[in-house]
């Protein structure tokens, strides 16, 4: 990976504050010309919150209209680990971040998720930080992995960035607990759990187009044709999205796309669960929706996916992702319900940021530990009471 070095050597100094940029997104309402509603009320701190205390209002917690036995289906979310056996720092815009506290965050995660009988849990990207040393990098992997182990049930992994700047696709491949076979050497795969035939669960691949992969690949060459498109011609730094206007700062190397063959691939996958009446669930690292989140952590092709899941609205029923770590919360133009998960590195000792999501036939209802929001989000284009 000959642009490797580079990458990581200016990630330091660039990706933590644009990772971190998001935490407006849950008190501003949206933009005139896009999605239906942004997540209301003031978002408290990641790990601000001791574990089983996520909500909001005067109570701290927010109210749930039924209980998690009455689910059509649960499971488990937690994001960006992003674990390292190093001393503490910070990104750029000064959050602090708790290298070595996110493997025991991790663990406090799964004890939770057993005491609640999850049988499916989901990691949204990340597994491990940039600034874990090289020549740990797959002992960091396999710890955490070795926590996620203690689930008694299935872990869904989604591949973020910074997991990717650890270790290549063949090595993360032999590590991951991924069902089936890859495709392209992507990972993006769909689950229908055993003990639920109406979800299905479509984890996506936000990296398949994108600068990490060599530079004799195809994948790389159509990456920095996009990203020289839209930086100045003689730019050095297309990791910064400083010059950039608007939801152009989505095109900067941290992030990625979905190819055609992907695209294609979703395409398949609503129609066929459409035809068998399945709700669907969408796992990303990257946002989805620009309401949501900061602009420079979206998908760079956000916009034709978002076209895709429109018209199939009605099986659709809610879309995750991490990458942003103060979280968010939108809804796009079709009502389908996106939620930027919070992320674990940033919550300090004695403190999670994780939740089980309960699903329902007409909502969804997220129960929060730590730093992690807990909210009730209507789906079909409902409302929210989050």
């Amino acid at each position: 990976f000959p642009m490797l070095p580079l990458l990581l050597a200016l990630m330091a100094q660039t990706v933590g504050s644009f990772e971190a940029g998001s935490a407006a997104c849950w008190v501003k309402m949206g933009r005139a010309s896009m999605g239906r509603r942004a997540g209301t009320g003031v978002v408290p701190p990641a790990g601000s919150l001791r574990a089983g205390g996520g909500g909001r209002g005067r109570s701290g917690a927010t109210t749930f209209s039924s209980s998690a036995s009455e689910a059509i289906f649960s499971f488990g979310v937690i994001s960006d680990i992003q674990y390292a056996d190093i001393e503490d720092g910070a990104s750029f815009s000064g959050t602090p971040r708790y290298y070595r506290h996110a493997l025991t965050a991790t663990r406090r995660t799964v004890e939770l998720w057993n005491e609640k009988r999850v049988s499916t849990a989901i990691h949204l990207g990340d597994i491990v930080d940039v600034h874990c040393p090289r020549n740990r990098s797959v002992t960091a992997f396999k710890d955490v992995l070795q926590e996620f182990k203690k689930l008694k049930g299935d872990v869904l992994h989604v591949v973020g960035n910074h997991c990717i700047y650890n270790l290549n696709r063949e090595t993360m491949a032999k590590l991951l607990p991924v069902p089936g076979k890859l495709q392209d050497d992507c990972f993006y795969y769909s689950v229908t759990p055993q003990d639920c035939q109406d979800v299905r669960l479509l984890i996506l691949d936000t990296y398949d187009i994108s600068m990490m992969w060599p530079t004799t690949s195809a994948r790389h060459r159509l990456a920095k044709y996009l990203l020289h498109k839209h930086h100045h011609p003689r730019s050095s730094n297309l990791l910064s999205p400083s010059k950039l206007e608007g939801l152009n700062k989505r095109f900067v190397a941290f992030n990625g796309a979905l190819s055609s063959k992907q695209l294609k691939w979703v395409e398949d996958n609503l129609r066929e669960a459409e035809r068998e009446g399945q709700q669907v669930f969408i796992f990303s690292h990257n946002p989805l929706h620009p309401d949501g989140t900061a602009p420079q952590c979206l998908l760079w092709n956000y916009d034709v996916l978002l076209q895709l899941l429109a018209r199939f609205r009605s099986t659709v029923s809610f879309c995750f992702s991490g990458h942003a770590h103060a979280g968010g919360f939108s809804r796009d133009d079709a009502g389908i319900p996106h939620r930027v998960v919070e992320a674990t590195v940033e919550c300090p000792p004695g403190h999670v940021a994780s939740a089980v999501v309960n699903i329902f036939s007409d909502r969804v209802e997220i129960e929060g530990a730590g730093g992690m929001r807990s909210g009730v989000y209507r789906t079909r284009g409902g409302g929210d009471g989050d």
